[in-house]
């Protein structure tokens, strides 16, 4: 079974990239290489089984959001 858990800088720039930041500014920002960000978010969007960049940033939030809400209630 693969997994499909994020790792924390897979989440950090999945966080960003839902925030509508492009990948130069994810790096920038991060303080890391472009083709970083592009690895991370090609990890992510594996691990979330979808098949763009726009897609995984939806799952990521959805996923997130279940989460909070299983914690908050």
């Amino acid at each position: 079974m693969a997994d499909t858990e994020l790792t924390e800088k897979q989440a950090q720039v999945m966080e960003l990239v839902g925030q509508g930041f492009t990948t130069k500014e994810i790096a920038r920002r991060l303080g890391i290489a472009p083709a970083t960000v592009d690895q991370r978010v090609d990890g992510a969007r594996r691990k979330l089984g979808t098949a763009t960049r726009l897609a995984a940033a939806r799952a990521f939030a959805a996923k997130r959001q279940i989460y909070e809400q299983t914690i908050y209630e």
